[in-house]
């Protein structure tokens, strides 16, 4: 789980974090590696169950009292549905904003972006997607 804290008053990301989750469900997909640089012995080193990985996040975030925002609804979608497996309450603020859809919007595209398109075409690289 990648999370980070943007000051909108300057535009720049202040505080930054990962969290890495031991998958119970599946395996690292080499399409993942490629996107994130995340690999399985990464996560056999550094990977703790979800319940404790979200645990420190909100500690460290607070995140109940801050919008949170994300490249469509995928990874809000799989939050939720964590949420939901472990009996977690959702600590997340129920205010979420979908940076592909406004990115669209302001763009007039007729479609949506995938990430990879998005960073080819507007913005620097800065991660690990090629």
């Amino acid at each position: 789980i990648g999370i980070c804290e943007l000051d909108l008053s300057c535009s720049k990301i202040i505080n930054s974090e990962s969290f890495y989750t031991k998958p119970t469900q599946s395996i690292i997909s080499n399409y993942c590696v490629e996107l994130t640089g995340i690999t399985a012995e990464l996560i056999k080193k550094q990977g703790r169950p979800f319940p404790e990985a979200i645990n420190s996040l909100v500690k460290r975030f607070s995140p109940l009292r801050k919008t949170w925002f994300g490249w469509g609804a995928y990874d809000r979608i799989m939050l939720e549905d964590h949420f939901k497996k472990y009996n977690i309450t959702n600590p997340m603020c129920k205010n979420y904003i979908n940076l592909k859809n406004l990115y669209g919007i302001k763009y007039g595209l007729k479609r949506e972006l995938g990430l990879k398109s998005y960073y080819h075409k507007s913005a620097p690289l800065t991660g690990i997607l090629k």
